[in-house]
C-alpha cells in the first residue's frame, strides 16, 4: 500500500478543514445586549445563519432587524412584505431592561406576517467553557388568547414591589407555589398550554422568568397582553 507523505497528508487536512469552514454559515452580525437569564431554554442554532430572521430590542427600546436600525412600523411592514419558509422563525433578541410593551409589537408584527412561534433568546446560568461553541439559546412561545373557559390562563402583573402578581385562573399564587400550583393544575390535561397575560408595563426579563416557570414544568406557551 502506497504511504502518503506526511507533508502531503498535512496539506490535504488544511484543504479539508478549508473547504468545511466555507460551507458553514457565518454568525450572524448582530447588536449586543444583555439577555435575559433562563434555565429551560432550547439550542437554537439557525439563530446564528446569516439569513436568520433576527430582531434585536437594546435597552433603550431601540429595534434592528438583523444590523439594520428600523422600527416597528417599517420592520411590520418589510417582514410581511418579503415571503419566508414555512419553517422559518422569528427570533427576538431583546434586553432585559427594555419594556414588555415593545417586545409585544414585534411579537404581533410576527403574528401578523405568519411567524406562529417566534423564539425569544436568552442567556443561560451555566455558561460553557471558551473552547466550546456557544449555541444560541431561547424558548418557543405562540401569541394567542384563551378560547376556552376551561383553558389554563396564567397573568403576571406589574405592582408597586419589585417581583410582579401571579395568578393561575383568576387566583392569586405566590411566587414561590407558582411552579407546583401550575403543575398540579397541568397533570390531569393532555393539552398543556398555559396562556399567559402579561402586563405591558413589566420588564422583558420578569415576564421571560414566568416563561421559565412555565417551561421547567413541560408546559407550552402561548403569550398575550394582559387587557
Amino acid at each position: 500500500m502506497t504511504r502518503i507523505p506526511e507533508s502531503l497528508f498535512a496539506m490535504l487536512i488544511l484543504a479539508v478543514s478549508y473547504l468545511t469552514a466555507q460551507t458553514m454559515p457565518p454568525p450572524q452580525p448582530g447588536i449586543s445586549v444583555e439577555m435575559a437569564v433562563t434555565e429551560h431554554a432550547q439550542p437554537m442554532p439557525e439563530a446564528d445563519d446569516a439569513n436568520a430572521w433576527v430582531v434585536t430590542i437594546d435597552r433603550f427600546g431601540t429595534i434592528y432587524f438583523r444590523a439594520n436600525q428600523t422600527n416597528i412600523v417599517e420592520l411590520a411592514n418589510w417582514i410581511r412584505s418579503h415571503p419566508h419558509s414555512p419553517d422559518a422563525k422569528l427570533y427576538i433578541k431583546a434586553d432585559t431592561g427594555v419594556a414588555f410593551a415593545i417586545v409585544r409589537e414585534v411579537l404581533d408584527a410576527g403574528r401578523e406576517a405568519g411567524f406562529d412561534t417566534p423564539v425569544m433568546l436568552t442567556s443561560q446560568t451555566t455558561r460553557p467553557s471558551t473552547e466550546r461553541l456557544v449555541l444560541p439559546m431561547g424558548v418557543s412561545v405562540r401569541m394567542g388568547q384563551a378560547m376556552d373557559k376551561d383553558s389554563v390562563v396564567a397573568e403576571v402583573t406589574k405592582t408597586n414591589q419589585p417581583s410582579p402578581a401571579l395568578k393561575i385562573n383568576n387566583q392569586r399564587i405566590p411566587a414561590s407555589a407558582f411552579a407546583s400550583t401550575l403543575s398540579a393544575v397541568l397533570q390531569a390535561r393532555t393539552d398543556k398550554t398555559v396562556f399567559l397575560k402579561a402586563d405591558d408595563r413589566l420588564l422583558f426579563s420578569q415576564v421571560v422568568q414566568v416563561i421559565d416557570v412555565c417551561r421547567s414544568i413541560g408546559a407550552n406557551i402561548a403569550v398575550s397582553a394582559l387587557k
